[in-house]
């Protein structure tokens, strides 16, 4: 698979905030430190009193941003308190973070599609997978935390965003229980890694079925509970 939109999308957003932060001028970006980043990344503050106490101390001693002179640095300042007014500074270390932790989930959708070195896992759901197989024009399957589904009013598009969405979320919820195959050149000199429950896989490809996916990997894996 190749790097997943939504990893382009939150670096996209990392990018964006400190372009509208400092400037998207060469010169303004080259004077952001290394430490000033660290400093501000995962704080709050434009919605936290006490982040935004520490940080304009060293803001005005020069600590965070001291390439700058004062009057740019209050500029600065001032954007970053705006920008944090409901949200933290992008942090590259949750990003990594989370980038580890969506593996496991990301491995059980891949399960549900035809594998190409060349397209997305998105690409992929979208442009070969989604057919809208039992959806009707006009509404959105929703799940519901009983396991149930109720109808919403949607689009097709709605359906395919929809249904993407609901099989990641499917995925956060139960990928320990059907990790990926482990490959063998990793199985040597290691512990046996736990097996996917054929149960779980079988109900998640039925869950991508009903909410309009189709594919010969979600197929075979429909079938798991009757052949096991």
């Amino acid at each position: 698979m190749g790097v997943d939109e939504c990893i382009l999308y939150s670096l996209d957003l990392m990018k964006d905030f400190w372009y509208e932060s400092v400037g998207v001028e060469r010169d303004a970006m080259q004077k952001v430190d290394e430490n000033s980043v660290k400093e501000l990344e995962g704080t709050a503050p434009g919605a936290c009193k006490a982040d935004a106490r520490d940080l304009y101390k060293k803001l005005k001693a020069g600590k965070i941003f001291g390439a700058f002179n004062d009057q740019d640095r209050e500029k600065i300042w001032a954007e970053v308190c705006r920008r944090t007014k409901d949200r933290l500074v992008p942090s590259f270390f949750t990003f990594f973070e989370d980038l580890n932790w969506l593996k496991g989930p990301a491995d059980c959708v891949k399960r549900l599609i035809p594998i190409s070195p060349d397209d997305t896992i998105l690409y992929a759901l979208e442009q070969y997978v989604f057919t809208g197989v039992n959806q009707r024009t006009g509404q959105c399957l929703i799940q519901k935390p009983d396991h149930t589904f109720v109808s919403k009013p949607g689009t097709e598009a709605d359906q395919m965003n929809l249904g993407v969405l609901q099989l990641f979320l499917i995925a956060m919820r139960n990928h320990l229980n059907m990790p990926a195959e482990p490959k063998k050149k990793n199985l040597l000199a290691k512990p046996r890694p736990k097996k996917a429950d054929p149960e779980v896989l079988h109900e998640f490809a039925a869950y991508a079925h009903k909410l309009g996916f189709e594919s010969d990997e979600i197929r075979e894996l429909t079938e798991l509970r009757a052949s096991s």
